[in-house]
């Protein structure tokens, strides 16, 4: 099978600037070639990449194509000209691959472009969608293009959570839905690793740690999981608390140092961007717990199963996809969202215990290896794109 993947308008790939469906398409793309087939990625220019290469002996072809660059912080007009921009040169590239059988995207907009040009007719489309902001209800000012989902041939959600936010939100036959989770790295992220250039880099000592990657933003409820921590310390007094991603320097981070001043916190370590390839791995190490404190609409939730995959317990919040994926008492705990109390009360009982430390990582390795990793994931993935191809 011939396999095109179109990356989302903003982020290169292989994932160098980051972004969760960048991740997505990039480690389906290798999975994929383990399996015997070829694939043409499609993704932006970046300075650090050249605009076309081959891997994995040529079977696959990564073409970077211009667009305007944008930022998150940049208008809502620089974001539809960028995205229209990339959805034009994507379809004349689309064009130019002859052996394209089955195209899968992360672009809504895209999606038109396909339908309309009879060039295109037997290059069905398929889209991965991951944007937990649909949550919040369809928005037809700030993301029109969620509307274009209704052209795709199956609309792949990762969790069943973000399965009915599309059903309901944008009348999506339920059928067309298809629910396959993201993957996990699992040989980069493994319990092998040890922490100890991490624990010494940031100063960690031989302290208990918790852990937080994401980024710093109301939604991933970083100020709940910091009131928790003067809780946690009236018990495990030397405990820390690592966060991980990416330093802006708006409103939301100078929300979160004055909340630090207020409730007087010592030991909050701020890493900002680190390397998703090098050194996140090593970060999941040198951890006890690691902590998904959601506020609201977690479409899935991978960094909660590349800590699963790395070994280490989770204490997840009820929020969206997440007790999907987090085995509540086996691999972690599940708490309910903004209850500081609550998630303090799981994060004690995990740091004081070492054998359930022990019990939980090891269940959670086990669940990463059985139902996250990217050959499993791939599989069903295949399977559906064998079932449109048939039906039409």
């Amino acid at each position: 099978m011939n396999i095109c993947m179109v990356g989302f308008y903003q982020y290169p790939i292989p994932p160098i600037r980051g972004g969760s469906l960048a991740i997505v398409a990039y480690e389906l793309s290798r999975a994929f070639v383990k399996k015997g087939h070829y694939v043409s990625v499609l993704s932006v220019k970046d300075p650090l990449l050249p605009d076309y290469e081959e891997k994995e002996e040529a079977r696959i072809r990564y073409f970077r194509l211009y667009t305007t660059p944008v930022l998150h912080s940049n208008s809502l007009f620089e974001h539809a000209l960028s995205c229209l921009n990339y959805s034009l040169y994507t379809l004349i590239k689309i064009v130019s691959i002859s052996t394209v059988n089955i195209v899968q995207c992360y672009d809504p907009l895209i999606l038109p472009f396909l339908k309309v040009s009879k060039i295109l007719q037997n290059k069905l489309a398929i889209v991965g969608f991951g944007m937990g902001g649909l949550s919040q209800g369809w928005n037809a000012l700030r993301r029109p293009n969620w509307r274009f989902l209704s052209l795709a041939e199956r609309v792949v959600v990762p969790s069943q959570f973000l399965k009915r936010c599309v059903v309901a939100n944008l009348t999506i036959p339920e059928e067309r839905v298809v629910v396959i989770p993201n993957g996990v790295n699992i040989i980069r992220f493994n319990p092998k690793f040890q922490g100890d250039e991490v624990r010494g880099k940031y100063g960690l000592g031989n302290s208990p740690v918790i852990l937080f990657v994401g980024r710093l933003h109301p939604q991933k409820g970083v100020d709940f999981l910091l009131k928790s921590i003067p809780l946690v310390q009236k018990r495990v007094t030397d405990v820390k608390l690592l966060v991980v991603g990416p330093l802006t320097g708006g409103p939301f981070e100078e929300r979160l140092r004055r909340l630090i001043s207020k409730l007087r916190l010592r030991n909050v370590i701020f890493t900002g961007t680190v390397d998703v390839f090098e050194e996140l791995p090593k970060i999941y190490a040198a951890c006890n717990v690691f902590s998904c404190p959601s506020a609201w609409g977690e479409a899935f939730g991978n960094v909660a199963i590349e800590a699963m995959a790395s070994g280490k317990p989770v204490v997840a919040t009820r929020s969206g996809g997440l007790p999907e994926i987090v085995e509540d008492g086996k691999v972690g705990y599940i708490v309910p969202r903004m209850r500081e109390k609550e998630l303090a009360r799981a994060l004690i009982e995990i740091l004081e215990d070492e054998d359930l430390q022990k019990r939980m990582g090891r269940a959670a390795r086990k669940r990463a290896e059985e139902s996250f990793s990217w050959d499993t994931v791939a599989t069903r993935y295949i399977k559906l794109y064998e079932e449109v191809i048939n039906a039409n």
